[in-house]
């Protein structure tokens, strides 16, 4: 980290600035992963906040009393990371073993009441989303594309009210994943009717984590035993949700009932994660909005009110994981047979706009990757906010640097330790989700691409 990213802290790097529009036919795009609030509290990095935080405020308290720099925790999972990855074949097992006991003792000493009262203060959901709305205020954004929201109904009811749209003509209102029954595929007819930018996933980890970790066990399986007609037992939400019977039986919306009625009034805002294309009313009209499962992906097609020019925005969210696997499968994703993203995304006679995230990084080692896929000669789309600095082929070009954007990193406190070093290794020195922006030069885009696990950025 020190030889790559040198010496610099959030403290001493340059305030964000919000820079004036580089004319007045510019259009601005914000693109941003808001992080699941139902994902949220999975044991992140964060700056200390507390006032009473015990211990310098670049340190980490532990279980023991004393505390440790957090740089230095860190390099010690970067390090340990890194080992058991190089182990050969032959002594990979025995090596990813040896990570995990080791990644144990870290959570052993890290896992403090103190460390958790600080997590939460940084990631709870409005307090995360009162500094989100004051970046678009501050920024102003034309166009607003967004991954994991899970408060979506929210973000259209305030959104709107800062002059945003998600409906075609506005009388397309969200109705959250808890508030009614709809398989998958009645789910998508839904919003493909009334012309919402939003595609959720279908019965989402994020939903059945909320339920369980939010509503008490014994509360969460007397409804499922009343809806079921029998004791589930040990209570797996996933397979409860996802049967036929749970359909059959009024589904989430008559789950919220009985949970409302045993005091959980806030299980009605819960919703499914997905995807969504926010756009200023006053500067665009909606020609329409499509939606894919398939991609994951939605688009907008949207015509500028004073000139008639049409764009058309696109939005996506590729799987996660940093194996060749996991690259596969996102490359499975955006090269469908039935339709590339790029080809579902380009608009004849508009100007295309893809904002996403990949997942990936320009720099896959692979042979085969996202980034190529999409750079190759006959893709449907154009440049990319990324051209200055990587080449066709993922590569830095000289005397370039690698754009940076705030990522999460879960450390000590998560839950599975085997998620500890997720994408460590591409991990700045300002650790996770501050929520920062990262301004990136780029004018007259035809391909955006956000490749970090949590990319907040402002593109004119």
């Amino acid at each position: 980290i020190n030889a790559e990213y040198g010496e610099r802290s959030p403290e001493n790097m340059e305030p964000w600035v919000v820079k004036p529009r580089s004319s007045d036919r510019s259009i601005r795009l914000m693109q941003w992963n808001l992080l699941a609030d139902g994902l949220s509290m999975d044991g992140f990095f964060v700056h200390p906040v507390l006032e009473d935080w015990p211990g310098d405020k670049d340190a980490i308290p532990t279980n023991d009393g004393e505390s440790v720099p957090m740089r230095e925790v860190l390099h010690a999972l970067l390090h340990a990371t890194a080992e058991a990855h190089a182990a050969p074949e032959e002594e990979r097992e025995q090596a990813e073993a040896e990570l995990m006991l080791t990644l144990e003792g870290y959570k052993n000493k890290f896992d403090t009441m103190k460390s958790r009262e600080n997590m939460m203060a940084v990631l709870e959901w409005d307090a995360r989303w009162s500094r989100i709305k004051t970046r678009i205020s501050e920024v102003q954004p034309d166009l607003i594309t967004v991954q994991e929201t899970d408060h979506t109904a929210q973000l259209e009811r305030e959104l709107g009210e800062m002059g945003y749209a998600l409906s075609r003509d506005g009388n397309g209102i969200h109705e959250p994943a808890m508030q009614s029954n709809r398989s998958r595929q009645e789910t998508l007819e839904v919003l493909q009717q009334q012309q919402i930018a939003f595609l959720p996933k279908y019965m989402s980890t994020c939903l059945q984590i909320r339920l369980r970790d939010r509503i008490p066990e014994h509360d969460l399986t007397a409804a499922l035993t009343e809806m079921l007609g029998a004791d589930p037992g040990p209570v797996s939400v996933r397979d409860a949700v996802r049967s036929r019977e749970f359909l059959d039986q009024g589904g989430l919306a008559a789950l919220s009932k009985l949970l409302v009625a045993k005091g959980h009034a806030e299980v009605t805002e819960f919703d499914n994660d997905g995807v969504a294309v926010f756009w200023k009313r006053d500067r665009f009209q909606v020609e329409r909005v499509d939606l894919s499962y398939e991609l994951n992906a939605v688009k907008v097609v949207l015509t500028e009110r004073s000139t008639g020019e049409r764009i058309a925005v696109c939005t996506t969210h590729l799987g996660s994981g940093s194996s060749n696997e996991n690259e596969s499968a996102r490359l499975r994703v955006v090269a469908a047979p039935s339709c590339t993203l790029d080809a579902w995304c380009a608009e004849p006679g508009a100007a295309s706009l893809l904002a996403m995230d990949a997942n990936s990084s320009p720099q896959f080692p692979a042979h085969k990757s996202v980034w190529r896929f999409l750079k190759r000669e006959d893709c449907a789309l154009g440049q990319s906010v990324w051209d200055s600095v990587f080449d066709v082929m993922g590569e830095t070009k000289p005397e370039t640097t690698a754009p940076v954007s705030v990522n999460k990193v879960r450390g000590p406190l998560s839950g599975p330790v085997s998620y500890t070093h997720l994408r460590a290794h591409e991990t700045p020195e300002h650790l996770v989700c501050r929520l920062l922006l990262e301004k990136k030069k780029k004018n007259s885009l035809l391909l955006y691409l956000s490749f970090m696990l949590m990319n907040n950025t402002i593109t004119t």
